[in-house]
Formats: structure tokens, C-alpha cells, sequence
């Protein structure tokens, strides 16, 4: 029996599907890679304190951006810790494509709160399911965590489509 509730456990805990948000989006076919890696290099720039900090790889060639970005979880206006993720651009002629990825929250440590890890799209924590839950403390700051890493993740996506659609393009002349 304590096999089978392992195996089931395990399962359990490989069919979670980490909160995540990618989509390509399309733009004028005469627009270069080159040119659109430069615009995603100045969005990260000026939508983050410090590109230096956030940008973890930048490879023109590749056409690929990979930054670590991080914002700040409230609770009932307490500060309950940082939820970091993962944010890469990839550009190509006429297109590029971003993935958010990796939502994990964390609080600092020697605290009283609780580090709830990797966020899924799971109705409660992982390490809590078929506990007799119920609509507990836990599981609301579960949902509240959720619905922030889909609000800020909106604001960063509409951010990024709106300041791509700037770009210029360079006259033949």
C-alpha cells in the first residue's frame, strides 16, 4: 500500500503544469532579426531598474534574450515575499516570440512565512492536496499568488507588444 501511495504521489506531482505564457507575435515581414533584437535589448532596459542585473543572456546571432525578473507578493498589504520568473525573447525576420516561465515564490529566510515553490495551475499547493484543505488560509494566498503572477505577467506582456510595435523601420534611401 505505502508503494502505491508513493507511485501516486509521484504522479501527482509530474502532472502539474507550471504557470506559463508564450505566444508569437507576428510584425512587418520586412523587419530584420537584428532590428528586433535591438528593440526587445531596449525594452528590458528601460522596463527593468537594470538590464545588467536582469539579462542573463543576450546572443544576437541566436536571436535570443533570456532575463530573471521578480516582483514583490502582498498578502492583506503585508509584503509575503518575491515571486521570481523567467523571461526570454526570440526574434526572428518579421516575428518574435516571448516565453514567461518558472513563477517561483519564495520569502526571505528565518521568516514566518511559507515558501510555496514553483507555481502551478493547480487548485491548491501540490504539497497540500487531498489534506482536507478546505478554503483555508494557505489555499487563499495559493490563488492570490496565482492571480499576481497572471496580472503582472499581462502587464509585462502588454508592456513588451507595445514598446515592439515602436520600432522603426530604415529607409533604402
Amino acid at each position: 500500500m505505502k508503494t502505491f501511495l508513493i507511485l501516486l504521489s509521484s504522479y501527482y506531482s509530474l502532472a502539474q503544469s507550471p504557470i506559463t505564457f508564450t505566444e508569437v507575435v507576428q510584425m512587418d515581414s520586412t523587419i530584420s532579426a537584428a532590428k528586433l533584437f535591438e528593440q526587445a535589448k531596449l525594452w528590458f532596459a528601460q522596463t527593468f531598474n537594470s538590464a545588467n542585473d536582469v539579462i542573463q543572456l543576450s546572443d544576437k546571432e541566436a536571436g535570443q534574450l533570456v532575463g530573471k525578473g521578480v516582483f514583490t507578493f502582498y498578502q492583506k498589504k503585508f509584503d509575503y515575499g518575491v515571486v521570481n520568473y523567467g523571461l526570454t525573447v526570440f526574434v526572428k525576420d518579421g516575428r518574435y516570440k516571448y516565453e514567461m516561465t518558472s513563477f517561483v515564490h519564495s520569502v526571505p529566510p528565518g521568516s514566518n512565512g511559507i515558501t510555496f515553490g514553483l507555481i502551478t495551475d493547480e487548485p491548491v499547493p501540490p504539497e497540500y492536496a487531498g489534506k482536507g484543505w478546505g478554503l483555508t488560509a494557505r489555499k487563499q494566498q495559493w490563488l492570490k499568488l496565482q492571480g499576481d503572477c497572471k496580472s503582472n505577467a499581462a502587464m509585462i506582456i502588454e508592456s513588451l507588444k507595445n514598446y515592439m510595435v515602436t520600432i522603426k523601420k530604415t529607409s533604402d534611401w
